[in-house]
């Protein structure tokens, strides 16, 4: 009988044999005795090891699982590989500066509570091993765990756990993590295992960083896809004359517009919208990418056979590679509403200026905010001189305030003031009221007038 035999020595530790078993025969043919003949193959099956682990981990990674589904299957590959009890992964927490626990593998039943009790560990930078090999960007083996100063040393020794190697996860220049296997068995450190772990956690750091990737870009195009703004992505495709093909779009886009364009990806901007080919649109766009600068169009009225009639506002952003993005909003209902309240402020200014009747209004502390055409004929003041400046004592005779305001305080019951409140208290509890007071002019004379007073209210009545 002959094959290879995997096992374990007096200290715990495996190793291999190319076993081969020749019996001794009786003369009836039977066996009374059998000689084993071993030679040991531990280096050479190490070493298939190390190349099949190597392959296995290099197949997992490359397999579109999510991160933390393929990492523990590469755990388990190695523990199973060299024979190790448990396999751990430690992320640096970017807000805590601490390593955590990613994710973890044992296939030993009794050691699934081990990792109940230590994964909730976490450690600083420099801080036992995980620590120190995540400061030093170095792999530490050592033989018996059971003498360091470490948070979890007395675990070990409950769970009977002997030897642990850890190592850096590196991406470029760039550390983001600690690996390390922890056997019940004193293992003894092993350079050419220690050369495979280092390129392993190479393997495993470009792996998150690519995960990490593509995670981000999944979020962006997520957020490109249904954001509430319509977005074109333009590349420059020559300056003289401009030519920009579209690259990508969305959903929002087609809304805002009224015609979806997500079919005519490479097609030329003035193919796509005709009428930008009479604007500065691709010369502005293609500034944009030149100079790396961003763009603000507040508005632009824009209409051809296929898009809707409407104003836009435009933001172009400069993009790598010579790519413009522009942000496209419709404004049509908004400038529509500043059209009509524009209408409606030049026909309030046409009715007030229009009439030869004096119209001034106050805001809440008594100062002028509006002084007609017909104030400036009868009083002799420019609005200039009084908007914003005063309140309307200025166009009256002082001992008329002073005798209001003792009339009001008797006819209302409460303390009038002799200032702005003799114009308005009354106002503000009637519909209107109308008296006759004596103006002031400009040039000091003086006229009677019948001065009507009304209070304008909010939607609130305030």
């Amino acid at each position: 009988w002959k094959n290879e035999v995997c096992s374990k020595a007096k200290d715990g530790s495996l190793f291999w044999v190319d076993a081969t078993v020749v019996p001794f025969l009786d003369e009836q043919g039977k066996p009374y005795q059998f000689v084993s003949i071993d030679k040991d193959i531990t280096v050479r099956k190490y070493s298939e090891f190390r190349i099949s682990t190597q392959y296995a981990v290099t197949k997992i990674l490359s397999e579109g699982e999510t991160a933390k589904e393929s990492l523990r299957k590469v755990l388990q590959t190695i523990c199973e590989s060299f024979n190790w009890s448990i396999g751990e992964i430690w992320m640096i927490n970017d807000k805590t500066n601490k390593l955590k626990s990613y994710t973890n593998y044992t296939s030993i039943e009794e050691i699934i509570e081990y990792i109940k009790y230590a994964e909730p560990f976490e450690f600083g930078v420099g801080e036992a091993i995980i620590g120190q090999v995540y400061s030093d960007r170095k792999p530490n083996w050592v033989t018996d765990i059971t003498r360091l100063n470490n948070p979890r040393t007395h675990l070990a020794k409950r769970w009977g756990l002997n030897s642990i190697l850890a190592f850096p996860v590196i991406s470029g220049k760039n550390i983001i993590g600690v690996i390390d296997f922890i056997s019940e068995s004193n293992k003894q450190p092993d350079l050419k295992l220690l050369q495979l772990f280092e390129t392993i956690g190479q393997q495993i750091g470009q792996f998150i960083e690519k995960k990490k990737a593509e995670e981000q870009i999944k979020l962006y195009v997520d957020i490109f896809k249904y954001m509430s703004n319509g977005l074109y992505v333009w590349q420059i495709e020559s300056e003289n004359p401009p030519v920009l093909t579209l690259q990508a779009t969305n959903l929002s886009a087609a809304k805002i517009t009224g015609v979806d364009v997500s079919g005519e990806i490479g097609k030329n901007m003035i193919e796509i919208f005709p009428e930008l080919e009479h604007t500065d649109i691709p010369s502005l766009y293609l500034d944009v990418a030149i100079n790396n600068k961003e763009l603000q169009i507040d508005e632009i009225a824009y209409v051809d056979e296929r898009v809707r009639n409407g104003y836009y506002s435009l933001t172009a952003f400069p993009l790598p590679n010579r790519k413009v993005g522009v942000a496209v909003e419709n404004i049509t209902e908004r400038k529509n509403l500043e059209i009509e309240i524009s209408s409606i402020n030049k026909l309030q200014e046409a009715i007030l200026n229009g009439t030869e009747y004096s119209i001034i209004s106050t805001d809440t502390n008594g100062i002028i905010n509006l002084f007609n055409s017909g104030a400036e004929k009868m009083l002799g003041y420019k609005a200039k001189e009084l908007v914003g400046k005063t309140n309307p004592s200025i166009l009256h005779d002082a001992d008329e305030i002073v005798e209001r305001a003792k009339v009001l305080t008797e006819e209302l019951g409460f303390k009038v003031e002799p200032d702005f409140s003799a114009f308005v208290a009354k106002s503000r509890l009637v519909p209107a009221d109308a008296n006759e007071w004596t103006y002031i002019r400009k040039d000091g004379s003086r006229f009677p007038v019948i001065l009507s007073i009304t209070t304008l209210r909010n939607e609130n009545n305030e």
